[in-house]
Parts: C-alpha cells; sequence; structure tokens
C-alpha cells in the first residue's frame, strides 16, 4: 500500500510556532471587510498562542531522553520482576507510574519528532503488552490522523470513542491487537513493520515461556494500565453519549490528585485540558490550562469540534 498523503502522516505547525505572533481577524457579521473593527468586532479577534508556548528543539530532546529513561525503568522493573527480587506490590504499583509517564512524554515527543528522528528502541516501541504490535511510526501517523478526524468515522481511533461506556473500555483493552489489524487490513505489512513487529513477537513469547507464571503477573498489569489509560485518552475525552467532539474533563480533587501521582502535573493537563490540545496541538501540556480561554479558536470549545479545522 502507499504511504499515507503528507496531509495525514505530517504534523502542520501552527503559523505562531513559525514565529507569527500578530493578531488574526476574523469576519464578524455585519461589517464590511473595510469596515474598522467596533468594540463588538474586536471580540472576534483571535491570537494564536505565542511561539515560547510551543514545543521547541529543546523540548523535542527532553521529550526524547525522559520517555527513552522511562522506557529502560520499565525494563528494569520488569526484569526485577522476573527474577525475583521485587515484590508483586512494587510491580502493580511501579507499572502504571512508569507506563502513564511514558507514554504521555513519548505523545508530546510525537507531536515534535518523526519515526526516523528517534532512537531505534523507541521506534521498536515494545511494552511486551502483546505478540501483535505497532511501533512508533504507525502509531505517530494514528496518533496525528486522530487529530484531523477525531470523533468522526475518519478517525482511526474511534473504534474505542464511539458507543457506551462498556464498549468502549473492551474495545480499549484490546486497542492493541485492534490497531495492528487495522493497519495491517488497511496499509499492508511493509518489509519494516514485519522486522520490527517479529522482534516484539519473539520477545513477548520468550518471556512467556520462560517465566510463564510472572510474565503473565506483568502482563494482566500492563494491559489493565494500558486500557483504562487509553479510554480515558478516548472516550473520556471524545464522547459525551451519542455526542463527538473535544471535551475538557473536571474530575472531583481527589481524581485529580491520584491523576497527578501518576502522571505529574505537568503531564496531567493533556488528558484534563484535551480540548485544548487539540485545538493547539504543538503548544507545551505545561500551557494548556486556560489555553482557549486566552485564544480561542472556531469549533473548539465545550466539546465542539469542526471537522478540518485542525
Amino acid at each position: 500500500m502507499p504511504p499515507a498523503p503528507p496531509s495525514e502522516s505530517r504534523e502542520v505547525l501552527p503559523a505562531s510556532c513559525a514565529g507569527d505572533l500578530s493578531l488574526v481577524a476574523e469576519p464578524v457579521a455585519g461589517l464590511a471587510p473595510a469596515s474598522p473593527l467596533t468594540v463588538a468586532g474586536r471580540s472576534a479577534v483571535r491570537r494564536s498562542p505565542p511561539k515560547e508556548f510551543c514545543s521547541s528543539d529543546h523540548d523535542a530532546r527532553r521529550y526524547q531522553w525522559l520517555s527513552l529513561g522511562l522506557l529502560l525503568a520499565i525494563y528494569a522493573l520488569l526484569a526485577g520482576w522476573l527474577a525475583g527480587w521485587l515484590s508483586g506490590w512494587m510491580l502493580v504499583t511501579a507499572v502504571p507510574v512508569l507506563y502513564v509517564r511514558c507514554a504521555l512524554t513519548v505523545h508530546e515527543l510525537m507531536h515534535v519528532r518523526g519515526a526516523e528522528e528517534v532512537f531505534w528502541i523507541q521506534r521498536l516501541m515494545m511494552i511486551l503488552d502483546s505478540p501483535m504490535c505497532l511501533g512508533y511510526r504507525e502509531y505517530r501517523d494514528i496518533h496525528l490522523r486522530h487529530h484531523r478526524h477525531a470523533g468522526t468515522e475518519l478517525d482511526p481511533e474511534f473504534f474505542q470513542i464511539r458507543g457506551g461506556h462498556l464498549r468502549a473500555f473492551i474495545h480499549a483493552l484490546l486497542a492493541t491487537e485492534i490497531a495492528f489489524f487495522h493497519w495491517v487490513r488497511d496499509r499492508g505489512l511493509t518489509a519494516d513493520l514485519a522486522r520490527l513487529a517479529a522482534v516484539r513477537a519473539a520477545a513477548f513469547v520468550a518471556l512467556l515461556v520462560v517465566f510463564p507464571k510472572a510474565f503473565l503477573a506483568y502482563l494482566l498489569t500492563i494491559r489493565l494500565v494500558i486500557g483504562v489509560s487509553n479510554f480515558l485518552f478516548h472516550h473520556a475525552t471524545h464522547a459525551r453519549g451519542e455526542n463527538y467532539g473535544n471535551y475538557a474533563l473536571r474530575p472531583p480533587k481527589w481524581v485529580d490528585n491520584v491523576f497527578c501521582l501518576l502522571a505529574g502535573t505537568e503531564l496531567r493537563h493533556i488528558l484534563f485540558e484535551h480540548d485544548s490540545h487539540h485545538a493547539w496541538q504543538q503548544v507545551k501540556a505545561e500551557r494548556l490550562p486556560g489555553l482557549l480561554a486566552r485564544f480561542p479558536k472556531a469549533g473548539f470549545g465545550s466539546g465542539a469540534f469542526a471537522p478540518g479545522k485542525e
């Protein structure tokens, strides 16, 4: 199959990230094009976030090294568990923290770095959660298309957004295999994907054969963590009954506190300020709170979604 068109496989930077900090005036009903903006007209003036709000090359390097460190920490934790050096409590408490922080950091990395710009071990993207897994290149393509078509039939993540809570959660638990099947069905199995998928499958099977009981305990833990994470980041942020869009989350304070322990204060904004993230996807997580109030964007806010606006 041919590669995805550049418009779908590459992320277009907002003008402000390229250095355009000027005000952008949107059309105002009732005003002639040459008319000066009135007070009412000024309310329709929209600014893009300034360049310093967007991820820089320095941020990209930070995301790359931090995500690599977290990935290696997951491997070290698994090795310690399989060797019998760690308790079960260490496994079930450390895996969620390491995985959530690693996944969110990789998410930030995907918005600024292509597959050829990250380390090979990151392209492999092996969490050892299934014998059928995609890698960084494929997940980045899926994620950027999700941003372009969020909550629509064209959204490659729509299978875990649509429907009721139970249906969405089951699909979130099976998202690794479903995404792999959809990719091979729609794009085919390229030589690069086949090589990396074979490495991931071989490592998975080897650990399952050599350490069956201990590896199954890890597998159940990581699959539950991934399933809950998928559910929150897709269904919870894009569905309200039969209405699909981009929604901010406002959980009880104790839920917020628990998630901050898992993800950290900065990365938690990607989930709870998800409408702002979709409106201005190049903006760093730390800058998302209050972003849409300061820099409104047509089609975003209060769960709204305008196809093609992203």
